[in-house]
């Protein structure tokens, strides 16, 4: 998102949730500490649905898994 798609600042910024702590903490897909909880920001908050994730880095990061798991699905598939 930049200023002149949201100019009143008023759209928030969905991460992709990766991991979830027993105490209820929540570690985005994004981030590069993988115990590194979501901050306390005002308008940033996460998500476990694919559709509503507008965070480029964890749109970035879910495209590199996906074409990861289709990679490993051709491997599979390729008889020996």
């Amino acid at each position: 998102m930049n200023r002149k798609s949201d100019p009143y600042h008023d759209n928030k910024l969905y991460h992709k949730a990766k991991l979830f702590g027993p105490d209820g903490r929540v570690s985005a897909l994004c981030f590069v500490d993988w115990m590194r909880a979501i901050p306390r920001v005002r308008g940033v908050t996460w998500t476990t649905d694919d559709k509503a994730v507008n965070c480029r880095k964890c749109l970035r990061a879910m495209q590199r898994l996906l074409r990861l798991k289709n990679d490993i699905r051709q491997k599979a598939r390729r008889p020996t």
